[in-house]
């Protein structure tokens, strides 16, 4: 439990809300909604959005959360809401969005955190005067005019005055309980943006504040990812409104109970996650180079333009593996299909606990310059009239290229979940089970081939020496499974499956974990993927994961960012983070 330190600004306001009882006790109720519900404000800028939220939830809710209780976080029974049990509920949630870095091929960290202290300001007051538009906050006006202090007569600054005054005013939420904001792991510029801006709205309104983990928010975000979502996100590019509204964010309707294997993928993170609770988390496989989000978003950008023609049907206003799902997708055209190249790309790490993007990106890399080379060898195709870089290359050839590294890349996946949740049973290496083993081997790397020809792996090849476990399948097909769950838990515990990140939002990786799971006998194992707009940087999962760890309220000025900081770090309990 972190200990208040000198606030001289901060005792000015609200100095009788602050006794140690009422803000770090866990049934302190400072100033409910009117409902009765804590209501967080949320801050996330680790990488180049810029976002707030407010999120609500009953006192029941954090108790159930600081008692690790599973039970209390089922918002679904039968596929209908559970209105006896307690959930959280998302008030408002802005993103604002920096098309700035579509020009440069990459977030670049200093320009990064410029826009954050532009958007940030702008992202806050958006999601107070939701807040105030739905009721939850109330307005604060002073009661005085607000007269224009500017001696320009310029239209210009007339105008901006205008707009200034249209808007209502926003003072100290009363309602407002906490303010949650992200501590890392993510860009140590950006996320100083948002630490700053939490910790000057804490000392000026006399909130504590409730440092978060990015990832662990990813990690809960499902918790949320109910009914109760029934405002859709809104998400703003350059001051344009829109609404998400992807038709294949649906959720499974099985509610989530602890414990659950979390897939979390970004673009510095690739981990396949054990969820004890809330606050409880193992590592049981990671990326040994390149993360997932990362090694997509460079290969779209060589294969995507980011103003296209028409004939791609690819907006570039979407994320660069937005845009590299959408061409992959067009090889789905029967008009098409006979045009399309195959491209043999070795799936890495198949039967090993890690990941590793590298290799593919490096392969992707050499196919992608072997096609400029065709297309600078053939006077036909060749265009130096200035040309897109990626148009250049034969649209059917590009389809190829989206499709073969998109299937290598989920197969590792795919892979790591099978070695995770196949069933297990201790087997005595009789000859005949060893026999029958070797032959399901080959039957599955056979059966990988015919659903995926672009995809070449080698076989792994039998176990040299560990544990002799296998999996029980149907029809007695055994298959090895070399990644180890940790307190005793065995693969027939876990019934949920979440996957967290941006990669998430990505059908073809929800239709091959499906596949994954049918293949290995495991339906009884529910696949989550919260809505597109939790899968990417949102606030709303950092209040979200604020709600979760209450207890950890601090009116501590003095946390840093933390660029790396791994999601185990947190089972040390609130000392980890300093």
């Amino acid at each position: 439990m972190h200990t208040p330190c000198a606030k001289p600004l901060a005792s000015l306001v609200r100095c009788a809300k602050r006794s140690p009882a009422r803000t770090f006790s866990t049934s302190s109720k400072r100033n409910l909604t009117q409902d009765g519900q804590y209501l967080v404000l949320g801050i996330e800028t680790s990488c180049d959005d810029s976002c707030a939220s407010l999120v609500s939830a009953p006192p029941s809710y954090v108790t159930a959360a600081r008692l690790s209780a599973p039970q209390i976080f089922t918002p679904q029974i039968d596929g209908k809401p559970n209105q006896e049990r307690p959930r959280a509920r998302i008030i408002s949630s802005i993103v604002l969005k920096q098309s700035e870095h579509n020009k440069t091929g990459g977030v670049s960290p200093l320009p990064a955190a410029h826009l954050h202290s532009k958007n940030l300001p702008r992202a806050i007051s958006m999601c107070l005067e939701e807040g105030v538009s739905k009721r939850v906050l109330s307005q604060v006006d002073s009661g005085k005019p607000r007269h224009s202090t500017h001696t320009d007569s310029s239209s210009r600054v007339h105008a901006a005055e205008e707009a200034r005054q249209s808007r209502p005013v926003v003072g100290p939420p009363a309602e407002v309980d906490a303010i949650a904001v992200t501590q890392g792991p993510g860009m140590p510029g950006c996320l100083t943006v948002g630490l700053g801006a939490a910790k000057v709205l804490s000392s000026l309104w006399g909130i504590p504040i409730i440092y978060t983990h990015h990832m662990v928010a990813h990690a809960l975000s499902p918790l949320l990812a109910s009914d109760d979502l029934t405002q859709p996100q809104r998400t703003a590019i350059e001051g344009q409104g829109a609404r998400d509204s992807n038709p294949s964010a649906k959720l499974d309707r099985r509610p989530v109970t602890f414990p659950y294997l979390v897939l979390l993928l970004s673009g510095g993170h690739t981990q396949v996650v054990l969820c004890s609770g809330p606050k409880q988390f193992r590592i049981l496989a990671t990326t040994a180079d390149e993360a997932i989000g990362r090694c997509t978003d460079k290969i779209s950008r060589q294969l995507v333009d980011l103003h296209v023609s028409d004939e791609d049907k690819v907006t570039g206003d979407l994320a660069p593996g937005k845009r590299l799902e959408m061409l992959a997708e067009l090889a789905n055209d029967p008009a098409m299909a006979k045009e399309i190249p195959q491209y043999d790309v070795a799936v890495s790490c198949r039967g090993e606990p890690m990941f590793s993007y590298s290799g593919l990106h490096a392969r992707l890399d050499q196919l992608i310059a072997a096609e400029h080379v065709k297309v600078a060898e053939d006077s036909s195709l060749s265009d130096d009239t200035g040309t897109p870089l990626a148009s250049r290359i034969p649209l059917p050839t590009r389809i190829g290229l989206a499709r073969a590294f998109q299937k290598a890349a989920f197969a590792q996946l795919t892979d790591k979940v099978r070695m995770t949740l196949a069933p297990r049973v201790a087997a005595n290496a009789s000859s005949a089970v060893q026999a029958q083993h070797l032959r399901h081997n080959a039957e599955s790397e056979a059966r990988s081939e015919t659903s995926h020809p672009s995809v070449v792996a080698p076989s792994p090849g039998p176990r040299k020496s560990g544990k002799s476990y296998h999996t029980r399948l149907p029809r007695s097909k055994l298959i090895d499974t070399r990644i180890e769950l940790p307190f005793g838990l065995q693969p027939d515990q876990i019934k949920h499956l979440i996957v967290a990140g941006g990669v998430a939002s990505n059908a073809e990786l929800r239709r091959a974990l499906h596949s994954s799971l049918a293949d290995i006998g495991r339906q009884d194992v529910s696949l989550h993927f919260p809505p597109v707009s939790l899968c990417t940087d949102n606030a709303a999962m950092i209040a979200h994961a604020a709600l979760l760890d209450w207890d950890n309220r601090t009116w501590d000025l003095s946390p840093s960012p933390r660029g790396r900081w791994s999601i185990e770090d947190l089972v040390f309990g609130p000392d980890a983070a300093e």
